[in-house]
This record gives C-alpha cells, structure tokens and sequence, in this order.
C-alpha cells in the first residue's frame, strides 16, 4: 500500500476491506512522506515491510522473491502517476488507483488513459474502485483507456 497514513480515512477502509474478503493481505508500504512516519505507522498496523517512499518500495519489492503481487495507491490524486510508474517500471504489474472517489478527478480519464498505454508492457490490469456516482457519464472513456474492471461501492447508487 502506497499512502493511507495516520488519520487517513481511505487507507483504513481500504485495509478492513482486504481484511473482510481475504483477497490479500498487507505485506508491505510506505504510509507517510515523513520516513518515520511512515516506518512507525506501518509498526502499528503489523505491517514489516515499511519504505520511506514509493520509490524504495517499488526498488526493493521488485528484488524480492516473494514481493508483492499488486499495490494498492491511495494517496492524494496528485501522487497517483508517479507512484504507479515507480511500480510498473519495475515489474509490478498490478495497479489499483484510489484515494476517495477516483472519478472526480479533473484529469483522471488522462491519467488512466496514460497508464493505459503500459498495459501489455508493463502493466497487467487496471481496476478502479469508484463510488459509482459519475460511473455512467464515463464508462465508456474508461473501457476505451483500458480498465476492464470495475468495483463498486453499491452503498452509493440509489435503488
């Protein structure tokens, strides 16, 4: 996990989610900008495995024989691009955007659309988690930029 710091709301949501389905477990993460807070953080939730950047971790999972298999990036929006190139060139190939909901993002067809084109070159899928409510006016731009999967928070659409 990239972000989901201390007092981060999506980070914890994000982490009861993996721990309801059983899907994946927490293995490694950088979770502040701040080093230490983010090695004493990671100490807290029992997490080993905790980086100083995004850039660390990206380095020193890819060298390892058992580093991780995706990374879930839940930092402001801003860090989204950087973050995942970090992973992706080294051989991370499973990207999952969040942060809140990812599609009030002014730019975020942009940015899928640029991530997109890594697909089959670096990038095996990209899945988005978003809350649904602007689902409809971009599914299409979605689909055409390369997300081929969806998860969404039915809590949010109305019956």
């Amino acid at each position: 996990m990239v972000g989901g710091g201390p007092g981060a709301f999506i980070g914890d949501v994000h982490r009861r989610a993996m721990r309801m389905d059983g899907l994946a477990t927490l293995v490694a993460g950088v979770f502040s900008s701040d080093p230490a807070k983010s090695r004493a953080h990671a100490a807290t939730l029992g997490v080993e495995r905790a980086y100083g950047s995004f850039e660390e971790m990206a380095e020193a999972e890819a060298q390892r024989e058992d580093g991780i298999d995706v990374v879930s990036i839940v930092t402001p929006n801003w860090l989204h691009f950087p973050a995942a190139m970090a992973f992706i060139e080294r051989g991370i190939t499973k990207i999952r955007l969040t942060g809140g909901e990812p599609l009030v993002r002014r730019d975020m067809i942009d940015l899928v659309r640029a991530l997109g084109r890594k697909l089959g070159d670096g990038l095996e899928e990209l899945p988005l988690p978003p809350n649904g409510t602007r689902l409809a006016e971009f599914a299409g731009p979605l689909a055409d930029a390369g997300v081929k999967r969806v998860n969404v928070s039915l809590d949010t659409l109305d019956p």
